[in-house]
C-alpha cells in the first residue's frame, strides 16, 4: 500500500529485449508520483480511541480548572492544522467545558454536586483538508462531593430531663438537624450525650441539656 506521508514519488526502471541474436534491447525511466489523499485525525490517547475518557473534578472548583488533555494528531503533512471543539451533551443544555488547541480540556464554571453530580460531553477534531475530515469521543465528569455546608439545628436550644439510675444508653433527647453531611455529626451529638447523661445519673441523678447558640 502506498503512503504518501512515507514516501511520495518511486522511480522505476523499464528495460525491453528481443529475442533476436544477439539480442536487442532499450530502457525506459517511469516516474510514479503518489497523489495525497486526505486521511482523518486520530486520537492519542488510548481513552480517546476507546471513545470515552473518564475525569473527576471537586465541586467549588475555580473557574477554568484544568480538566485533562486529549490530543490529536493529522497524519497529513500537507495541512496538518487541527481545530478541537467540545460540546456538553444536548440534554444539559450550558456550556460547561472548554477545550484548547492543544486538547487541554478546562471547566468553565464552579460545579456544585448537589446540583449535578455527572457530566458529559463530546469532543471533535477537525483538519484542514478538503473536504475537511474529523473525529470524535466522549468524556464523562464526575463531580466529587466536598463538605461544604455546616449542619443547622431546627432550635437553637435544647432542655432535656432524665430520672436518676436510667439506663446507660437510654434516649434522653432527639433533636433534628438539617445540611448535607449529618453523618458525623450525628455520631458525635450521639457520643455527647451519652457521656453527658451518663455522667448526671451517676453524680447527680438528672440530665439538662442545652446547646450553645
Amino acid at each position: 500500500m502506498l503512503n504518501f506521508e512515507a514516501k511520495s514519488k518511486y522511480t522505476l526502471e523499464i528495460k525491453v529485449q528481443d529475442g533476436g541474436q544477439p539480442p536487442k534491447s532499450d530502457t525506459a525511466t517511469l516516474a510514479v508520483i503518489v497523489q495525497d489523499v486526505n486521511e482523518p485525525p486520530y486520537f492519542m490517547e488510548a481513552c480517546a480511541r476507546n471513545n470515552t475518557c473518564k475525569y473527576t473534578v471537586a465541586e467549588n472548583n475555580n473557574r477554568n480548572a484544568q480538566l485533562g488533555v486529549i490530543q490529536a494528531q493529522d497524519p497529513d503533512t500537507s495541512c496538518s492544522s487541527l481545530t478541537y471543539k467540545i460540546t456538553t451533551e444536548q440534554s444539559q443544555n450550558t456550556k460547561v467545558f472548554a477545550i484548547s488547541n492543544s486538547g487541554q480540556i478546562s471547566v468553565l464554571s464552579k460545579l456544585d454536586r448537589e446540583f449535578k453530580s455527572h457530566y458529559t460531553a463530546v469532543i471533535t477534531v477537525q483538519d484542514c483538508g478538503k473536504p475537511a475530515l474529523k473525529v470524535s469521543t466522549r468524556i464523562q465528569v464526575e463531580v466529587l462531593d466536598v463538605n461544604d455546608e455546616s449542619p443547622t439545628f431546627a432550635f437553637k436550644s435544647y432542655k432535656a430531663s432524665a430520672h436518676e439510675n436510667i439506663a446507660v444508653a437510654s434516649t434522653v433527647l432527639q433533636v433534628s438537624a438539617s445540611g448535607v453531611s449529618l453523618v458525623l455529626f450525628l455520631i458525635h451529638l450521639f457520643i455527647y450525650v451519652f457521656v453527658c447523661c451518663l455522667f448526671v445519673c451517676l453524680f447527680f441523678g438528672c440530665c439538662y441539656v442545652r446547646f450553645p447558640r
